[in-house]
Parts: structure tokens; C-alpha cells; sequence
């Protein structure tokens, strides 16, 4: 995915057959698809990690993705010269949610995982109750 870049022409549109993808203020339109690929794997990454990290401090790993998410935006925006002078107040009303939506999933995953391992457990004790029983 982050090679797609490659196959990304130097001009300043690329008509994929169903959109057509413009260089989004960048010099040409592989530039653009560089800049964005950098920061969605970054962000692709960050959320895989936070999704299946185990620690305490995983919810720290949102800092980071918060930061992913705001430099995707600047890249994204093709109104903004330079994505350092995008303001981050404007990026915190689509951020707070999907952060939000990701706590949740995570403590909904975080219980599947907890159910299924009780589970494993109770039928691991079931059948060593049925072995001693088979045995006596």
C-alpha cells in the first residue's frame, strides 16, 4: 500500500477510471500520493496497535494517532499551503469522535477477548471433570 505512489503519474490529475485524483496542492500528482500514503499507514498502524495492545498504557498510543490524524487532514485539505500552519482546534470536532468510537471498540473487544478466554477455561475444567469421572 505505501508503494502505491509508484504507480502514480507525474502530472496534475490521475483518472483512475471511477474519480479523478488531483495533486491536492502538491507539485505533481505522485507527491501527493506519497504525502498520503506516509500518514495513512502511520495512522493505519497506530490503530492496529492500539486495537491490539493488552497495556495499561495503551490509551496513550492515542496521542499519537490524534497526531496522524491531524497531519492526514492537512494533506487531505487542499485548501491549507502548508499542513504545520493547519490549525489543530479545527481538526479536534472530527477527531473526538472516531477517538471516542475507538475506546469503545477496544473495551467491546477487550470483553469478547475476556468472554472467550473464560469460555476455553470453563470447557478445559469440564473435561477434567469428565476424565475423573470417567477414571473413578
Amino acid at each position: 500500500m505505501f508503494y502505491l505512489y509508484r504507480l502514480a503519474p507525474k502530472a496534475d490529475t490521475w483518472d483512475l477510471g471511477f474519480m479523478v485524483l488531483n495533486n491536492g496542492g502538491f507539485s505533481t500528482v505522485k507527491v501527493f500520493v506519497h504525502a498520503l500514503m506516509t500518514k495513512l499507514m502511520f495512522l493505519i498502524f497506530t490503530t492496529i496497535w492500539f486495537f491490539t495492545s493488552k497495556h495499561w498504557w495503551r490509551f496513550s498510543i492515542l496521542i499519537p494517532f490524534g497526531l496522524f490524524f491531524f497531519q492526514t487532514t492537512g494533506v487531505i485539505n487542499q485548501n491549507i499551503k502548508y499542513t504545520e500552519d493547519f490549525n489543530f482546534w479545527s481538526v479536534v470536532p472530527m477527531l473526538l469522535p472516531i477517538l471516542i468510537g475507538m475506546i469503545l471498540v477496544s473495551i467491546k473487544l477487550n470483553k469478547e477477548t475476556r468472554l472467550l478466554d473464560i469460555r476455553e477455561q470453563i470447557s478445559i475444567e469440564m473435561e477434567e471433570i469428565k476424565q475423573k469421572r470417567r477414571a473413578s
